[in-house]
């Protein structure tokens, strides 16, 4: 298989290769600090525009920006803008171009490229190579098989929303107890836990404290609070694409569509 090289802009080269590297210097794309090349949103860019969560995205985004902030979570209301961030690691803060960055290395890196509409991109592949493939069709089937079952099966974005258990919960993650009205996030009520396996109460949905909602593979702070679950566990979108099948060590896609 090809690989798919990238500019400096993130866009793809016309050097003929391809490859899930940069033409200048060979480094992977997610560390470099490449401008947005579109104006979608990363939820436009993952096909989920018609997702049930995509209009409470965009409304805590315009919310965002009213604070001069890079981004905000899906449930936080306007007056509870600042005791939300107060309840953030200094580290986590979404304000300023250092945080801005590493919001956007996130996304790169946690929903690559080549994941987001797999099948685009295996089309530029293929017009890219010299080679034919006889496979191709077969090839981009399969992509929009896996992505459609991601999207719609596996994808979520965590919610955030007060402790209303006045005893408090243990944090799905670190096991320490989530405090009574301490902001904490919840997933979608379908991705649920195994109630025999962690002892949990039939009405309890599993929680995290916000520096604990993290990929259970690469353990980084999941970017915009989107994950795919999987296992009864959350993981970045890029984990969770190779947990299911490897990659292709060429082009970085998930090898099960690629023959």
């Amino acid at each position: 298989m090809s690989q798919l090289k990238l500019d400096q802009h993130g866009k793809p080269g016309s050097s003929g290769s391809v490859e899930m590297l940069c033409t200048q210097c060979h480094c992977a794309y997610y560390e470099h600090d490449i401008d947005d090349f579109t104006n979608q949103s990363i939820l436009d860019q993952l096909d989920l525009n018609q997702s049930s969560f995509y209009n409470e995205y965009m409304d805590a985004q315009n919310l965002a920006k009213q604070f001069g902030l890079n981004w905000l979570p899906i449930g936080v209301k306007l007056n509870e803008v600042n005791s939300f961030l107060d309840s953030l690691p200094k580290d986590e803060l979404p304000r300023g171009e250092v945080a801005d960055h590493i919001r956007r290395q996130r996304l790169r890196k946690q929903i690559p490229l080549q994941d987001r509409k797999p099948a685009v991109t295996i089309m530029e592949l293929w017009r890219q190579s010299k080679d034919s493939n006889p496979n191709l069709i077969k090839e981009l089937s399969e992509a929009n098989r896996f992505k459609k079952f991601r999207n719609f099966d596996c994808l979520g974005i965590g919610l955030v929303e007060h402790m209303n258990d006045k005893d408090g919960q243990p944090c799905t993650n670190c096991s320490n107890i989530i405090n009574f009205d301490d902001f904490c996030i919840r997933i979608k009520p379908e991705h649920s836990l195994l109630e025999e396996l962690f002892n949990m109460p039939l009405y309890r949905t599993p929680a995290w404290h916000l520096n604990c909602f993290r990929c259970t593979i690469c353990n980084e702070n999941l970017v915009d609070y989107i994950y795919a679950w999987l296992n009864n566990r959350p993981y970045c979108l890029r984990d969770y694409g190779q947990s299911v099948s490897p990659r292709c060590v060429a082009c970085d896609h998930v090898s099960d569509f690629l023959k």
